[in-house]
C-alpha cells in the first residue's frame, strides 16, 4: 500500500525538526530506534509537539522510527549515491 504524500512529508518534517535540535541529540552508535528513542526521550516528545502545533499533525510511531532512521543513516555524497529511496 503506497504512502500518502502528506505522510512522507511528516517523516521529512521529523529529520529536519532533528536536524534543528541536533545539538541535543545524545550521540552514540545506537542498536535500534527504540534505544534512540529512550535515549533521547525529550527530543521525540518534541518533535510529535511541533508536528501537533505546525500542522495539526499527530505523526505515527513508524513515521518517527522511519525519520530517526534517515537521520541517523551515514551521510552521503550527491556524486556517489543515487537518491535515497524511503523503503514502503
Amino acid at each position: 500500500m503506497p504512502m500518502s504524500e502528506q505522510y512522507r512529508l511528516m517523516i521529512y518534517f521529523v529529520v529536519a525538526t532533528l536536524r534543528f535540535y541536533r545539538d541535543d541529540v545524545k550521540e552514540k552508535d545506537y542498536l535500534s530506534i527504540e534505544e534512540f528513542r529512550k535515549e533521547n526521550l525529550e527530543l521525540w516528545d518534541r518533535v510529535g509537539e511541533e508536528a501537533k502545533n505546525t500542522f495539526e499533525y499527530e505523526l505515527s510511531w513508524e513515521q518517527m522510527s522511519r525519520g530517526i532512521e534517515a537521520y541517523l543513516c551515514k551521510s552521503l555524497s550527491v556524486k556517489s549515491s543515487e537518491a535515497y529511496v524511503l523503503q514502503k
